[in-house]
């Protein structure tokens, strides 16, 4: 299908698509219409509907280098151990599969639900430093895979995400997990992602039909990281890798951006939110996440910020703040779930 708004990128777009890639590389994945009738089968939607540059974008050393996986050795490895490619989802375009980091010294520990990173279009799950400092404090993580914008186009990621999350209460008996104690979390992308299986579990457009459809959609609390949470906001949603995981332009689809959109979503039901964002980020802007809280706090849900003075979108990743962005997440995580 051709993006009727498919124009070739201007100098500043190419700039900003330039950031993406560099972000959206494996070294980065992680700190990360018409809407579809509610009664498709969840095949994704068809990759043919995606859009935008290929997936050879150039690399920018200019914000935040560090890798997101840097830090593994020594970063808190008496702590947990890790049960690695487990299968938890089958989708036409292939399987999909979990980490399990789980701390030693826990029984049964609360869980957090990982979604990495990568414009929508890049990454994958792989360790990640913060996973060592929440085993350490007693949490387990679950580190997913969902399929990327080459494989499936809204909603067929955000499902996956949703889908993680009814696998892990269906299944914490075999993973030694909390069932009644689940929260999301997302970097970047995974930050939509998580957002919006947050914000709208019962949503049509996000529930997995037929998967495990008697576990409970729901989190007790959500952790974004830099994550896009309004793809209507005025200057924002219009770049080539945002319109290929939309499967168009927000012109063309107007409501499949709206809905697409945890925003959108947020009511009193919501639950408790934990937002950290880079003041400096060139790739997701800070309002992103003030208009996100904003919206949350006019409901009355609680919600706390990490702000983090002159960071950009990497700041998930730089080893100086990674104990403070621990502390802040560790903090939220004990106020929520124990």
């Amino acid at each position: 299908m051709t993006d009727p708004d498919g124009d070739a990128p201007s100098d500043g777009r190419r700039a900003l698509l330039a950031g993406i890639g560099a972000v959206a590389s494996t070294a980065l994945a992680g700190c990360q219409s018409t809407s579809p009738p509610s009664n498709e089968s969840d095949d994704g939607d068809s990759p043919d509907n995606a859009t935008g540059d290929p997936d050879t974008e150039p690399r920018d050393e200019t914000d935040e280098s560090a890798g997101e996986n840097a830090g593994e050795d020594g970063d808190d490895g008496d702590a947990w151990t890790v049960e690695k490619d487990v299968p938890y989802r089958k989708t036409p375009q292939r399987t999909l599969r979990a980490d399990v980091y789980r701390p030693v010294d826990a029984e049964t520990p609360p869980v957090v639900v990982h979604a990495h990173g990568g414009a929508w279009r890049f990454g994958d799950k792989g360790f990640r430093p913060l996973f060592g400092r929440l085993a350490a404090a007693g949490y387990a993580t679950v580190d997913v895979q969902y399929r990327l914008s080459n494989e499936a186009t809204y909603p067929g990621p955000v499902r996956d995400v949703a889908g993680a999350v009814r696998w892990v209460r269906a299944t914490a008996d075999e993973r030694g997990v909390d069932p009644a104690r689940v929260a999301l979390a997302g970097y970047s992308a995974g930050g939509h992602l998580a957002g919006l299986a947050a914000m709208a579990p019962d949503l049509d457009a996000v529930r997995p039909e037929g998967f495990y459809p008697d576990a409970d959609p729901s989190v007790d609390a959500f952790v974004g990281n830099a994550g896009v949470y309004d793809f209507t906001a005025e200057g924002y949603g219009n770049a080539a890798l945002i319109r290929q995981f939309m499967g168009g332009s927000r012109s063309a689809h107007p409501e499949r951006y709206e809905q697409a959109s945890p925003i959108t979503h947020v009511d009193a039901d919501a639950p408790p939110a934990l937002l950290c964002h880079g003041t400096a980020d060139r790739i997701v802007p800070f309002e992103q996440s003030e208009r996100f809280a904003g919206a949350l706090g006019d409901v009355g849900v609680p919600v706390e910020r990490l702000t983090i003075e002159g960071a950009g979108h990497l700041f998930y990743t730089a080893d100086r703040r990674l104990d403070a962005i621990a502390g802040a997440q560790i903090g939220f995580l004990d106020d929520v779930l124990k």
